[in-house]
């Protein structure tokens, strides 16, 4: 990544709130921010091609997790844990 876009970029995504803090929003104002670009067009292709699954890989991993018990009451068998709350 050239060396101003990233700066720019983190500056970008900082300034988001939250909820509305997404790669197409980032990517949309650090257009009009002036950001050069064939650098910005770059990076998102690279992003695009490396793009990770993440919400599909924890959901694979807790289907994982939990496929042992089959059945069995995770909360009792203290395999599913919530620091504060009780349950039962």
């Amino acid at each position: 990544m050239a060396g101003l876009l990233a700066p720019h970029l983190t500056e970008v995504g900082k300034a988001l709130f939250y909820k509305e803090r997404s790669w197409e929003a980032i990517f949309r104002l650090a257009d009009a921010g002036g950001l050069p670009p064939q650098p910005l067009a770059d990076f998102v292709a690279w992003l695009r091609r490396r793009r990770v699954g993440q919400k599909r890989i924890d959901a694979l991993e807790m289907v994982a997790a939990i496929r042992p018990s089959r059945g069995r009451r995770l909360a009792a068998d203290g395999l599913l844990s919530f620091p504060g709350h009780r349950i039962s």
